[in-house]
């Protein structure tokens, strides 16, 4: 997906919140906004929205002198989540398909989002997980993913947030996890998960886990490290998790499932679903 104007204001939002939580030093985050309202006014608009973003979230986390201003809200998300383990554990096991439960689960849980919803907190996170388990999914059918992932001998799964990470364990201990390598982002941007975070989700005791090379909230092929080009081209299917790796792939020819919530008109008028969908989508969907 290339960048449109629609995003200007989203990115102005993001960069609201990521300023906020980076620094309470009047001098610096005025230095930031003006640096982020310059690098706005020059974006190449040919690039995808995560890739705009990345530079975005780089330049506030430079000013600002913070490598992560969204630790506290990760941890968070992380903590409660994880308390609630053993209840949607046992929700997914009850159920009388227990794979499309916990596809509901990790596809609901994509809405754990601060780059685009700024005031989550944990009764948000509650309601949209209840909620997510009586939503429809659309697009293709959860038995095609299953035959897909059934067929496959080396799947690389794509992870997006935080607290949505320990709902990706709970999928992929549904699936022939011995089949699959687990993926994150290099370094710490906006809410997205990490090498610490997949570890504390405990899929190192599961799944082979690498970083992507990049701080960019999506998948920038051209700006991921070698070995995790490598692990992309040799798979024989991907599992994507959320909008931002949705916005840099949706793209390419690649074997992937998108697995994620509609959050913003642009990506609905894209795909062509409405906002708020819960989507299990391929390239011939989009």
């Amino acid at each position: 997906m290339f960048t449109t104007l629609d995003c200007l204001p989203c990115f102005v939002s993001q960069a609201n919140t990521a300023i906020a939580l980076a620094t309470p030093n009047p001098q610096l985050r005025e230095r930031a906004y003006r640096s982020v309202l310059k690098l706005l006014s020059e974006i190449d608009l040919s690039q995808s929205p995560p890739a705009t973003a990345s530079l975005l979230n780089r330049l506030i986390r430079d000013i600002c002198n913070n490598p992560d201003p969204y630790l506290d809200i990760k941890r968070q998300s992380n903590e409660f989540i994880m308390k609630l383990m053993p209840v949607l554990r046992q929700t997914i096991e009850s159920a009388p398909d227990p794979v499309a439960a916990a596809i509901h689960l990790a596809i609901g849980g994509n809405l754990i989002d601060y780059g685009i919803n700024h005031s989550l907190n944990r009764h948000d996170i509650q309601n949209m997980l209840d909620t997510a388990l009586l939503t429809a999914i659309k697009g293709v059918s959860i038995a095609q993913f299953q035959q897909a992932v059934h067929q496959a001998n080396k799947i690389l799964y794509l992870a997006d947030n935080c607290g949505e990470i320990f709902l990706d364990r709970l999928l992929i201990e549904c699936l022939p996890y011995h089949k699959i390598t687990l993926a994150v982002r290099h370094s710490p941007v906006l809410n997205d998960a990490t090498l610490q975070d997949a570890r504390l989700a405990g899929l190192d005791q599961l799944v082979t886990i690498i970083d992507n090379g990049s701080d960019a909230p999506g998948t920038v092929l051209e700006n991921g490290s070698e070995t995790f080009r490598q692990y992309f081209h040799d798979a024989d299917l991907i599992i994507s998790k959320g909008q931002g790796n949705y916005e840099t792939l949706c793209h390419t020819k690649f074997p992937i499932f998108f697995l994620f919530m509609v959050k913003c008109e642009v990506v609905a008028r894209y795909t062509g679903f409405p906002l708020g969908s819960s989507l299990l989508i391929t390239h011939k969907n989009t």
